[in-house]
């Protein structure tokens, strides 16, 4: 799913297009600018830039099997 224009903005704490496109390059995450200057990412894209491409899982090591 797309991130909104309005959730970049909320996201970045920025409203014009510079301001994020050198926010989101600055934080290292990944995104293409569209035609109309506004740069256009994924959520997917934006988590695992944050999470540095880890993914997360749930971890049931310290499940025992029952009975």
């Amino acid at each position: 799913m797309l991130i909104t224009r309005e959730e970049l903005q909320a996201l970045t704490g920025y409203t014009r297009q510079k301001e994020i496109r050198d926010w989101l390059a600055e934080n290292g995450i990944p995104f293409r600018t569209r035609p109309d200057g506004w740069p256009s990412l994924t959520w997917r894209v934006y988590e695992e830039a944050l999470l540095g491409g880890r993914t997360s899982r749930p971890n049931f090591s310290h499940l025992r099997k029952a009975g």
